[in-house]
């Protein structure tokens, strides 16, 4: 896996480097330099958009697992686990070109709308990112499709946090937001690219980069702080061998569920696995079994913190009522007691 940070920062810094160089016609030097320069160019280009390419048809299959839980559609075809990784690696057996449709399909689909953590809009449009790779209006600009992949996000964030994917690692999380973050908010291309951060640059970029300043090609890049990165990773990518499998058009998911939540832990379940307690709250087993208790009286559920016992019975729960009659009880039997 190579660090994203990494990938985004020099693909932003090349594109940089062509919008700043000035070469002069005829001179040998700065021919030879522009040679390399567009021909190390390409050669990234290419890489990086075939490692986004094989990102986002793993990490949409590895997102439709979860409708057969949130949404009223699901592709039965699909290998779903619960181990994201496992769903990666049954990926591979499908054709990602006769398949983004549907995927994108999938995610048109009515999601629930209290799983805002999973699928829906945001998810198809990274489907939909995909379709433009087999789109030679978007495919014959590599540097835009590129750039519209890097700015994607689900509902909880960048699209590059999923590193089980074995492609891209998030390892400067922070550092990444911080750098998305700047070049949306601003206009200046120059600007966003060069800011007061480390970079994180390839061998191959910093030779091109000084050689450009020494040949005069280049005079008003600096940057703040450079970290010389392991790009051995994307050089040597091989983009994944697919298999022929077709992803399905999307079904009805007959086993689609509304699902309530559990009022102590916030958790999801079916209206079947809660338990209503004594207050109305409905409760799942698993908060039941360890955070209320039975009152010995009337055998309602007691939440943990609002059951009360007497003096040397603490193992006797009592709800709020049945403490209150017994108190009662003690009190008349007492007041009995005083008058003979």
């Amino acid at each position: 896996m190579i660090d994203v940070l990494s990938c985004i920062q020099e693909f932003y810094c090349l594109q940089l480097l062509e919008a700043e160089k000035h070469t002069e016609q005829f001179k040998k030097s700065h021919e030879k330099w522009e040679s390399d320069f567009f021909r190390y160019k390409e050669q990234y280009e290419k890489q990086f958009a075939a490692m986004l390419h094989d990102y986002l048809f793993l990490i949409c299959g590895g997102e439709a697992r979860h409708a057969y839980r949130y949404c009223a559609s699901i592709i039965s075809n699909l290998p779903i686990s619960r181990n994201r990784h496992s769903t990666y690696q049954g990926m591979r057996a499908f054709d990602p070109a006769k398949s983004a449709d549907k995927l994108v399909s999938l995610f048109e689909q009515p999601w629930r709308q209290e799983s805002d953590g999973y699928g829906g809009e945001p998810w198809r449009k990274i489907a939909e990112a995909l379709t433009m790779f087999y789109n030679p209006k978007y495919s014959s600009s590599l540097v835009s499709l590129i750039d519209h992949c890097i700015d994607l996000s689900h509902n909880n964030g960048t699209i590059f946090d999923k590193s089980s994917a074995d492609i891209f690692s998030l390892f400067y999380g922070f550092g990444t937001r911080k750098f998305l973050n700047h070049k949306r908010d601003t206009r200046h291309f120059s600007t966003f690219v060069i800011y007061d951060e480390q970079f994180m640059l390839s061998h191959k970029f910093l030779d091109l980069f000084d050689r450009a300043t020494i040949l005069g090609i280049i005079s008003n890049i600096k940057f703040p702080s450079l970290l010389i990165t392991d790009f051995n990773f994307m050089y040597n990518y091989s983009p994944i061998k697919w298999g022929t499998r077709v992803v399905s058009n999307p079904i009805k998911n007959e086993n689609h569920e509304e699902y309530v939540t559990c009022d102590y832990c916030d958790e999801e379940y079916s209206e079947d696995d809660l338990t209503c307690v004594s207050n109305g709250d409905k409760v799942c087993s698993y908060c039941l079994e360890h955070y209320y208790s039975y009152c010995e009286d009337c055998g309602c559920f007691i939440k943990s913190g609002d059951e009360f016992s007497f003096e040397g019975e603490w193992d006797k729960p009592y709800c709020e009522v049945c403490y209150a009659k017994h108190v009662k009880k003690q009190q008349d039997e007492e007041n009995k007691a005083d008058a003979a």
